[in-house]
Protein backbone atom coordinates (compact mmCIF):
# COMPACT_ATOMS: atom_id res chain seq x y z
CA UNK A 1 0.00 0.00 0.00
CA UNK A 2 2.85 2.42 0.68
CA UNK A 3 4.87 1.36 -2.36
CA UNK A 4 8.01 0.37 -0.44
CA UNK A 5 7.73 -3.34 -1.42
CA UNK A 6 7.06 -4.29 2.21
CA UNK A 7 3.54 -5.53 2.84
CA UNK A 8 1.37 -3.46 5.12
CA UNK A 9 -1.43 -4.74 7.31
CA UNK A 10 -4.86 -3.11 6.96
CA UNK A 11 -7.02 -3.96 9.95
CA UNK A 12 -10.41 -3.01 11.26
CA UNK A 13 -11.91 -3.65 14.64
CA UNK A 14 -15.44 -2.84 15.76
CA UNK A 15 -14.73 0.88 15.84
CA UNK A 16 -11.81 1.93 13.66
CA UNK A 17 -9.58 1.15 10.65
CA UNK A 18 -5.80 0.98 10.93
CA UNK A 19 -2.87 0.41 8.58
CA UNK A 20 0.42 -0.84 10.02
CA UNK A 21 3.70 -0.60 8.11
CA UNK A 22 7.00 -2.25 8.93
CA UNK A 23 9.80 0.30 9.40
CA UNK A 24 13.25 -0.87 10.53
CA UNK A 25 11.83 -4.22 11.60
CA UNK A 26 9.02 -2.75 13.73
CA UNK A 27 5.38 -2.35 12.73
CA UNK A 28 4.03 1.15 13.27
CA UNK A 29 0.61 2.69 12.77
CA UNK A 30 0.66 4.84 9.60
CA UNK A 31 -3.10 5.33 9.23
CA UNK A 32 -5.97 5.46 11.68
CA UNK A 33 -9.57 6.26 10.87
CA UNK A 34 -11.67 6.52 14.01
CA UNK A 35 -15.45 6.60 14.17
CA UNK A 36 -17.18 9.92 13.85
CA UNK A 37 -20.87 9.05 13.79
CA UNK A 38 -20.40 5.49 12.58
CA UNK A 39 -17.58 3.01 12.57
CA UNK A 40 -15.58 2.71 9.34
CA UNK A 41 -15.38 -0.62 7.50
CA UNK A 42 -12.90 -1.68 4.84
CA UNK A 43 -14.79 -2.49 1.64
CA UNK A 44 -11.87 -3.14 -0.64
CA UNK A 45 -8.11 -2.76 -1.00
CA UNK A 46 -7.18 -2.59 -4.69
CA UNK A 47 -5.41 -0.53 -7.33
CA UNK A 48 -8.30 0.72 -9.45
CA UNK A 49 -6.42 3.73 -10.81
CA UNK A 50 -3.56 1.53 -12.14
CA UNK A 51 -0.76 3.60 -10.61
CA UNK A 52 0.84 0.70 -8.74
CA UNK A 53 -0.34 1.81 -5.28
CA UNK A 54 -3.33 0.19 -3.63
CA UNK A 55 -6.24 2.33 -2.50
CA UNK A 56 -8.29 1.58 0.60
CA UNK A 57 -12.04 1.91 0.06
CA UNK A 58 -13.80 2.58 3.37
CA UNK A 59 -17.51 2.77 4.05
CA UNK A 60 -19.64 3.98 6.91
CA UNK A 61 -23.33 3.14 7.25
CA UNK A 62 -25.61 5.48 9.09
CA UNK A 63 -29.18 6.00 10.06
CA UNK A 64 -31.91 6.47 7.48
CA UNK A 65 -29.94 4.60 4.80
CA UNK A 66 -27.12 7.17 4.70
CA UNK A 67 -23.91 5.63 3.46
CA UNK A 68 -20.49 7.25 3.11
CA UNK A 69 -17.57 6.13 0.93
CA UNK A 70 -13.99 7.34 1.33
CA UNK A 71 -10.97 6.34 -0.78
CA UNK A 72 -7.47 6.68 0.70
CA UNK A 73 -4.05 6.17 -0.90
CA UNK A 74 -0.46 6.55 0.30
CA UNK A 75 1.04 9.72 -1.26
CA UNK A 76 4.65 9.07 -0.20
CA UNK A 77 4.28 10.60 3.25
CA UNK A 78 0.78 9.74 4.48
CA UNK A 79 -2.58 8.40 3.42
CA UNK A 80 -4.58 11.07 1.57
CA UNK A 81 -8.17 11.12 0.37
CA UNK A 82 -8.61 10.57 -3.38
CA UNK A 83 -12.24 11.66 -3.71
CA UNK A 84 -12.84 15.17 -5.00
CA UNK A 85 -16.51 15.90 -5.44
CA UNK A 86 -17.93 19.38 -5.91
CA UNK A 87 -21.42 19.79 -4.50
CA UNK A 88 -23.23 23.11 -4.15
CA UNK A 89 -20.08 25.24 -4.22
CA UNK A 90 -18.36 22.94 -1.69
CA UNK A 91 -15.69 20.33 -2.24
CA UNK A 92 -15.93 17.11 -0.29
CA UNK A 93 -13.58 14.15 0.08
CA UNK A 94 -16.35 11.59 0.53
CA UNK A 95 -19.33 10.29 -1.40
CA UNK A 96 -22.53 10.33 0.66
CA UNK A 97 -25.50 8.40 -0.68
CA UNK A 98 -28.68 6.79 0.53
CA UNK A 99 -28.56 3.05 0.34
CA UNK A 100 -25.50 1.45 -1.14
CA UNK A 101 -24.50 -1.29 -3.54
CA UNK A 102 -21.33 -1.16 -5.59
CA UNK A 103 -19.50 -2.82 -8.43
CA UNK A 104 -16.23 -2.30 -10.20
CA UNK A 105 -16.26 -1.91 -13.97
CA UNK A 106 -13.43 -2.04 -16.44
CA UNK A 107 -12.96 0.97 -18.67
CA UNK A 108 -11.43 1.14 -22.11
CA UNK A 109 -8.66 3.53 -21.13
CA UNK A 110 -5.37 2.17 -19.77
CA UNK A 111 -6.54 -0.59 -17.41
CA UNK A 112 -8.41 1.93 -15.26
CA UNK A 113 -11.48 0.71 -13.43
CA UNK A 114 -14.45 2.69 -12.22
CA UNK A 115 -16.23 2.37 -8.90
CA UNK A 116 -19.96 2.22 -9.64
CA UNK A 117 -22.36 2.91 -6.78
CA UNK A 118 -26.06 2.21 -6.94
CA UNK A 119 -27.68 4.45 -4.38
CA UNK A 120 -31.21 3.49 -3.51
CA UNK A 121 -33.35 3.72 -0.45
CA UNK A 122 -36.98 3.13 0.19
CA UNK A 123 -39.00 6.28 0.51
CA UNK A 124 -42.25 5.95 2.42
CA UNK A 125 -45.24 8.10 1.61
CA UNK A 126 -48.20 8.10 3.95
CA UNK A 127 -51.66 8.73 2.60
CA UNK A 128 -54.75 8.17 4.79
CA UNK A 129 -53.42 5.07 6.59
CA UNK A 130 -51.87 3.64 3.44
CA UNK A 131 -48.12 3.38 3.16
CA UNK A 132 -46.60 3.51 -0.30
CA UNK A 133 -42.94 2.57 -0.55
CA UNK A 134 -41.07 3.92 -3.55
CA UNK A 135 -37.63 2.77 -4.53
CA UNK A 136 -35.60 5.74 -5.65
CA UNK A 137 -32.34 4.65 -7.23
CA UNK A 138 -29.56 6.28 -9.13
CA UNK A 139 -26.16 5.18 -10.35
CA UNK A 140 -23.06 7.16 -9.45
CA UNK A 141 -19.81 6.45 -11.29
CA UNK A 142 -16.54 7.42 -9.62
CA UNK A 143 -13.85 7.72 -12.28
CA UNK A 144 -10.14 8.40 -11.94
CA UNK A 145 -9.24 11.73 -13.59
CA UNK A 146 -5.48 11.39 -13.11
CA UNK A 147 -5.45 12.95 -9.65
CA UNK A 148 -8.74 12.08 -7.91
CA UNK A 149 -11.87 10.01 -8.15
CA UNK A 150 -14.62 12.29 -9.41
CA UNK A 151 -18.30 11.78 -10.22
CA UNK A 152 -18.23 11.02 -13.94
CA UNK A 153 -21.92 10.80 -14.75
CA UNK A 154 -23.32 14.18 -13.74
Amino acid sequence: MTGDNIEEVAWQDSYAVYVFSCKSGVYENVFELLPSENSPKILLVDDLNANGTFEIFISRSGRRYVHTLQIWEWNGNEFASLIDISEDNLTTDRLVTTGFDYSIQETADNRLREFVVTASSPLSLYSQSNVVVLDQSKTIILKWDGQNYIVANQ
